[in-house]
């Protein structure tokens, strides 16, 4: 399973933007061929600031994904809302028995 972890601020006047653009493909996203989660927060002291999380059954689909036109779709909404370059982290991981 791949993990990939996004952390990105924008201005918070475009705070409410950004998140309806996430919200707007968290659906698309979830119902895609190896996606096993979708998950967006913000931080309620930082205005403006969030981290998304995606997990993946593995890169093959996590990176057709990363080519689809609905990738490029949203990421033409959010980059140039961003205020800074995005933080991005990629775990391989499994699941673990209890």
């Amino acid at each position: 399973m791949l993990i990939v972890i996004v952390d990105f601020a924008v201005a918070p006047a475009n705070a409410a933007l950004a998140q309806a653009t996430l919200d707007g493909e968290a659906t698309i996203v979830r119902a895609l061929w190896g996606n096993l989660g979708y998950s967006v927060w913000t931080d309620p002291l930082q205005p403006g600031s969030f981290r998304l999380m995606h997990e993946w059954s593995d890169q093959g689909n996590f990176d057709a994904y990363r080519a689809s036109d609905g990738f490029k779709t949203v990421g033409a909404v959010l980059f140039p809302l961003m205020t800074g370059t995005p933080s991005s982290r990629v775990f391989d991981a499994e699941p673990r028995a209890a």
